[in-house]
Parts: structure tokens; sequence; C-alpha cells
């Protein structure tokens, strides 16, 4: 039998298989990419953990200032004004020990010093923004979503966008907050001591700073405020936490100016 020699596909089969890939191609082109999520859905997502660990703290916090005899109204506006536990802390130990005014301000002044550094940020961040918009969102600057935002803005680059991811995270921290130190008070003073709830954001809020500390201004202004603390409390008992408070935002001031000469050299 003779053999039967492989046939060439004829033009049209060409033509047909290549204008089928050509389709699948201009297909595959056009499909749009996967939506990711949104700034809001990001900026909440990323303030879970830390709003989480809030929780137990602002419910030890608003049990303490019920002990302490103070309204429901002071301890929530504190809360929301001071956004800072340790001060607040601070603050209700100081009035329930019977302390004045201007050693009140003072201490929660010292103790949110570092608050300032993160305040420069937001020029950074939000640079088409009036300075008293800056402002404004300055009041919700704390701990956590400096941290959050240092590491998203790498990649979020529009600044509508980076405003809907802040104040996202900002609305979810405070609600949490706040709504937990309502509960506390409510509670009042049955909260057991020994359980150590204070500890809670200082733990969740050490972590996050461990995976940022990646500038000479971050690891010596968190270097300096340990070892201070470290170093003074045993000595100067509550003295010791305004006094890192003060050294760590010195020192970090000196390392960003001397980090900005040597970048313009």
């Amino acid at each position: 039998m003779a053999a039967t020699l492989p046939t060439e596909p004829n033009r049209t089969d060409r033509l047909s298989r290549a204008d089928q890939s050509a389709r699948t191609d201009r297909n595959v082109a056009a499909a749009p990419p996967e939506a990711g999520p949104g700034p809001i859905q990001l900026g909440v997502r990323d303030m879970v953990p830390f709003a989480l660990s809030l929780i137990p703290f602002a419910l030890a916090i608003g049990s303490a200032a019920a002990a302490d005899g103070l309204p429901l109204g002071v301890t929530l506006f504190g809360a929301g004004v001071l956004l800072a536990g340790a001060s607040q802390l601070a603050a209700i130990e100081l009035i329930g020990a019977g302390a004045g005014l201007g050693i009140v301000l003072a201490t929660v002044s010292l103790v949110n010093a570092r608050l300032l550094l993160y305040g420069e940020g937001l020029n950074r961040w939000f640079p088409d923004l009036a300075r008293w918009q800056r402002l404004v969102l300055a009041t919700g600057i704390v701990d956590a979503n400096y941290l959050n935002c240092e590491r998203r803005f790498t990649t979020i680059r529009d600044e509508a966008e980076r405003r809907r991811y802040y104040l996202a995270g900002t609305a979810c921290l405070v609600g949490t907050y706040v709504g937990f130190q309502a509960i506390g008070h409510a509670a009042g003073a049955t909260v057991p001591d020994g359980l150590g709830l204070h500890l809670a954001a200082p733990l969740c809020f050490a972590g996050m700073l461990a995976q940022t500390l990646t500038s000479r201004v971050h690891l010596a202004t968190a270097g300096t405020s340990a070892v201070v603390l470290v170093g003074t409390t045993a000595v100067l008992g509550g003295v010791a936490l305004p006094l890192a408070a003060v050294a760590a935002l010195t020192v970090g001031a000196l390392t960003m100016r001397s980090t900005e000469r040597m970048e313009h050299r």
C-alpha cells in the first residue's frame, strides 16, 4: 500500500486559526484586571488588629475612670481628644490623686510629644492639602495609623485615595476606643487589675513597630525611649515615661535633621 503523505493545511484553515488566536489575544488584553480592596476597605482591614487589641485597654481605662469618680462624658471626651491610652491613663491617675490642672496638662503634653514627629508625615502624605486641612487630619494621628500609612503609602500614590485610607482607619480606631471605654465605664471598677489588660495595646504596638523600624530616625527614637524608660523607671517611677518621651523626641528631631543634611550633600 502506498504511504500517504501528510497534507498541509489549506490557506483558509490557517487564516481561520490565526483569526481565532488574534480574537483570543484581544479578549485577554481587554479583560479588566481583578479588582482588589479599595483604600477604605484597606484602611479598616489594616486597623482591625490594633483596634481589637485596644478593647481590653479601653475597658481598663473606662473602669479606672469610673473608679476615680470621673463622669462618663469627661471620660469619653478625653478618649476622643487624646486618642492615647498612656496619656489618658496618666491623666486619670493624676486627677484621682488630686493633682493640679497644670501638672495634668504638662504630663499629657510630654507623653504625647512623639506625635509631633508623626505629624511630619502628614506633610509628606498630603502635600496638596491646605495647612488647616492637615491640622484637622493631625487630630487623628496616633501610633497605629502612622505605622499603617508609612507602610501602605509606598504603593498608594493618589492623594485622594490616601485620605480615604487614613480616615477609614482612624474612624475604625476611634470608634472602637471610645465605644469600649464607655462599656468599661458602665462596668465600673469590676475589671480585675490582675488580668494585665493594660498590656494588650502596647504589646500589639510593639509588634507593629518592630516591623517598621527601618530608618535611622525610627531606630534612634525607639532606642532612646527604650533605654531611658528601662534605665530610669526604678528610680524616677512615673516621671520616667514623660522623660523618655522628651528624650526620644529630641534625639529623633536631631537625627532627622542630620539625615536631611546628609541627603542634600
